[in-house]
């Protein structure tokens, strides 16, 4: 009987450590599921302010464009009075 008990015993201790074990592996997937929807989320961020800088480049772009045509229409129109 008290051989039983003892054995009982062990597995209950062999069952808690388990247990424990199982717990600290959950803890981790959650933890690496929680920093890979971070680095996710910091990555569509990133995307983001990219995708607006891109677009204000684009602006500065076509308005630097735009001038320099019309200094090229100016200057060709000078030259042409010049002559």
């Amino acid at each position: 009987m008290i051989q039983g008990a003892r054995e009982a015993e062990k597995q209950a201790r062999e069952a808690e450590k388990q247990a424990r074990e199982a717990e600290k592996q959950a803890k981790r997937t959650t933890d690496a599921s929680m920093m890979s929807s971070e680095k996710v989320n910091s990555i569509y961020d990133r995307m983001h302010k990219t995708e607006q800088r891109c677009q204000e480049l684009e602006s500065t772009v076509n308005k630097c464009e735009t001038a320099v045509k019309q200094t090229i229409t100016e200057q060709t129109a000078l030259c042409e009075r010049a002559i």
